[in-house]
């Protein structure tokens, strides 16, 4: 993740897996976390097969060309102030290969749905 979006994580590090944030700033540290200056980097100190890329707009950029799999939340709303967002997707490169809808509850305001996208040509 980028060191932004590691801010915004009210409790710091994320439980039970490894922590890797991107960052430019060569003084940054954080406990319980790898610091990485390169999307490349921090694919080489993840120590995990499968790797979760969360964010922001440059690091989804960046890790897009390497990723096979796209685990996907879609909120179905409308956030006018947003200002970070996910890359569009070549629809000739990825498949829908599983979509899970879910409805707003006492937990979430909106609907929402989990969607799985797969790479179907490579980027490499």
């Amino acid at each position: 993740m980028g060191r932004k979006t590691f801010d915004s994580l009210p409790a710091g590090p994320l439980p039970g897996r490894q922590n890797i944030v991107v960052t430019h700033n060569a003084n940054w540290r954080h406990d319980g976390v790898t610091v990485a200056y390169s999307i490349d980097e921090a694919m080489s100190a993840a120590c995990a097969d499968d790797v979760f890329v969360m964010g922001g707009a440059q690091i989804y950029q960046a890790a897009l060309p390497l990723v096979q799999v796209i685990h996907l939340t879609h909120i179905h709303g409308i956030w006018p102030d947003a200002d970070c967002y996910f890359p569009a997707l070549d629809s000739k490169q990825w498949r829908v290969s599983a979509i899970e809808r879910h409805t707003a509850d006492e937990r979430n305001a909106y609907d929402y749905d989990f969607i799985t996208l797969t790479r179907t040509t490579s980027s490499l």
